[in-house]
């Protein structure tokens, strides 16, 4: 919880790392059999045509972020200060079909591999949303959130201010003065 300073997750090492430890194609081909594609892609999908950036042309090390790397996770997450790892939560709706208890329990075997051991939190979805608007969740939460074809308007919505009661990425007043410049 990006809300919560004294967690590990303050530390982009930490979250850099969580990604890293992802095999996004095994999943891809296993849990999702095949029809999801596990190209990574920001807050702003292919729809979006104009803003769009495609993950080959994002720079090298940003790609390292979103490639499978055991080794350079467990580092990672060694360097942020985490070398015995850390215990954290994961908050998983019980009746949200798209990311569901299942997903998480593959999430958190990936997530062992570097140290980080996930306790499974599973609530409502009218809960889960609930801790995710007032910041009150242990841990980590998860969701898909659809997108519109502005961007501006998609980051506005979702938490584009500080004060939004949708700002359940942690945003600052930094990224207010980026948003009023954009």
């Amino acid at each position: 919880n990006l809300w919560d300073a004294s967690s590990p997750f303050q530390d982009i090492r930490v979250r850099q790392a969580m990604q890293m430890a992802l095999d996004l194609d095994t999943i891809s081909k296993t849990y999702f059999r095949g029809y999801a594609d596990p190209t990574p892609f920001g807050i702003v999908g292919p729809a979006v045509i104009g803003y769009y950036v495609p993950f080959a042309e994002w720079p090298a090390s940003l790609k390292e972020t979103y490639t499978y790397n055991v080794d350079k996770a467990k580092q990672l997450i060694k360097d942020a200060g985490h070398a015995n790892g850390f215990t954290t939560h994961l908050l998983v709706a019980s009746n949200f079909a798209l990311l569901d208890v299942d997903y998480a329990q593959i999430l958190k075997g990936y997530w062992a591999k570097i140290g980080v051991t996930v306790n499974i939190d599973v609530v409502e979805q009218g809960a889960l949303w609930g801790q995710v608007y007032t910041h009150t969740y242990q841990g980590m939460t998860f969701g898909i959130r659809g997108m519109d074809y502005d961007p501006l308007v998609y980051l506005r919505y979702w938490g584009g201010h500080s004060t939004s009661p949708f700002n359940s990425h942690g945003l600052d007043a930094k990224f207010d003065s980026l948003i009023e410049a954009a």
